[in-house]
């Protein structure tokens, strides 16, 4: 089988990112989730001198798992639909992009710091609810109250009731091509898969 990076250097950065991937875990149980922790990584990685590119990501879209495979049983029951209103906006990802803003990531120098990992076009849930229904050829009308959602995931509800606008411009600024730019292509996509 042939590896899938260019020189030794390049495994050595992708080995090294993972064990560094590994290290606030470590940190956290060796201190606690406490601000000391990140003083402790973020000296760690000045004295290193290494180049952290963090991907902030959206919802992945993938069926197998994640947001979406908890998306799906409601939907194609027909009951699925928008949460909490429907006006917060869902930044999004296909697997497939994330994986080659990842590539991207360890190929390129230029990418550095916080970059967002979302789809160029976050929808609001309520349009991001109806396109799911489409591609499913199913309604999706019903609500899904906040309350609802505050009794099954308690204060992780803020996460998805609020919502986030992220665009990735600096991906975008360096170059990357998006494979799954559009939502409906992405989840077909995503569920083909």
């Amino acid at each position: 089988m042939r590896s899938p990076f260019h020189s030794e250097q390049e495994a050595f950065r992708f080995l090294l990112l993972l064990i560094l991937g590994l290290l606030p875990i470590v940190l956290a149980a060796a201190l606690g989730p406490t601000w000391l922790a990140l003083v402790v990584l973020a000296v760690i990685l000045g004295v290193l001198a290494l180049r952290v590119a963090q991907l902030r990501t959206g919802v992945v879209l993938d069926s197998a798992g994640g947001a979406l495979g908890k998306m799906l049983p409601p939907f194609r029951l027909g009951v699925g639909g928008p949460v909490a209103g429907g006006r917060q906006y869902v930044s999004w990802i296909h697997a497939g992009d994330l994986v080659g803003m990842i590539l991207a990531a360890l190929q390129d120098e230029r990418w550095s710091g916080p970059v967002n990992g979302t789809a160029p076009e976050p929808l609001s849930n309520r349009d991001f609810s109806r396109t799911l229904g489409r591609v499913l050829g199913r309604p999706s009308l019903l609500p899904v109250p906040r309350l609802a959602l505050r009794l099954l995931y308690g204060d992780m509800a803020e996460i998805i009731t609020t919502g986030a606008r992220a665009v990735p411009a600096k991906a975008l600024v360096l170059g990357y091509q998006f494979r799954h730019p559009q939502l409906e292509e992405a989840l077909r996509s995503a569920m083909a898969s």
